[in-house]
């Protein structure tokens, strides 16, 4: 049976194919960071909760955190009137005597030792300031700010009426369920274009309820859930197209999903992704008055 002759829409499927097949490997475009101390040390157990907690509640950007002394001796002192907003707390193991008592600020468990003494296990409670709150400059994270084009973004949410929020970093999410967003904070992107990309993707999914009706897989890496990651990219792609921004690391996220099919099933895959991401494009655009 004699092939049909290829149309402009299959050249272009080829092409996009070859440019993503031809990508480096995908590099999340924002940083997360365990909170940890002004020297870099990275804090454990229930203090990490804790700490994320603190800066979820106060908008804190920056992870790092340190006490009174901590910051008095880096050269950071807590300004006059600067309360601290949360505390850690410290535990270790030390021997005692056993007419020792426990202070009124800590917890102790005793188990008697064949030298009359007894391992006891302490932790006492600190108060700790955020790099924010004592602006320790070279600490705080402020890789992109607000401009003209990362106002444009968030304003086609608000055309839109997407519900969103800004988060910590952990992740960037559309949750079906309160059809609603979260992005990390501007200032964790490396650059802007990251930001934008990002944000663009987490909307597309967001139309998926009403705008571009599809069914959402909630199942990490099955094959429905990759073919919607592909739309989410290739309409963020060619978005920021319309914006005037190349960014080469989505091909490379692209080609992350695609990796997920046989390398036979790629140019059909891509095809079908391709055109429903022209339908979201289109009414996105229509929508915001692009």
């Amino acid at each position: 049976m004699m092939r049909g002759k290829e149309t402009a829409f299959d050249v272009s499927v080829k092409d996009l194919l070859a440019e993503i097949s031809s990508a480096g490997k995908w590099v999340k475009p924002w940083v997360f960071r365990l909170p940890r101390n002004l020297q870099g040390r990275v804090y454990s157990g229930s203090n990490v909760f804790t700490l994320l907690s603190a800066m979820r509640e106060h908008d804190w950007v920056s992870p790092y955190f340190g006490t009174f002394l901590q910051a008095k001796d880096l050269g950071y002192p807590v300004p006059k009137g600067v309360k601290a907003l949360t505390r850690v707390i410290f535990a270790g193991n030390v021997f005692k005597k056993l007419e020792a008592s426990a202070s009124r600020d800590m917890q102790v468990k005793a188990s008697a030792s064949d030298e009359g003494k007894k391992l006891v296990f302490k932790y006492s409670e600190h108060a700790v300031w955020n790099a924010e709150q004592i602006k320790a400059e070279p600490l705080l994270v402020s890789n992109v700010k607000a401009d003209e084009l990362t106002d444009k973004v968030l304003d086609w949410y608000a055309k839109l009426g997407v519900c969103f929020s800004w988060g910590l970093g952990e992740r960037a999410a559309y949750s079906p369920l309160s059809h609603s967003i979260e992005l990390p904070r501007l200032e964790v992107f490396h650059e802007q274009a990251g930001f934008v990309a990002t944000a663009i993707h987490e909307l597309v999914h967001w139309t998926a309820k009403d705008l571009v009706p599809r069914e959402l897989s909630s199942v990490f890496g099955s094959s429905e859930y990759a073919k919607e990651e592909l739309i989410a990219e290739l309409s963020s792609l060619m978005l920021l197209g319309e914006l005037g921004i190349s960014n080469e690391n989505q091909k490379a996220y692209l080609k992350s999903w695609l990796g997920k099919f046989e390398e036979s099933e790629h140019e059909a895959i891509l095809a079908e992704a391709l055109k429903v991401s022209g339908k979201v494009v289109g009414v996105v655009a229509e929508r915001v008055g692009l």
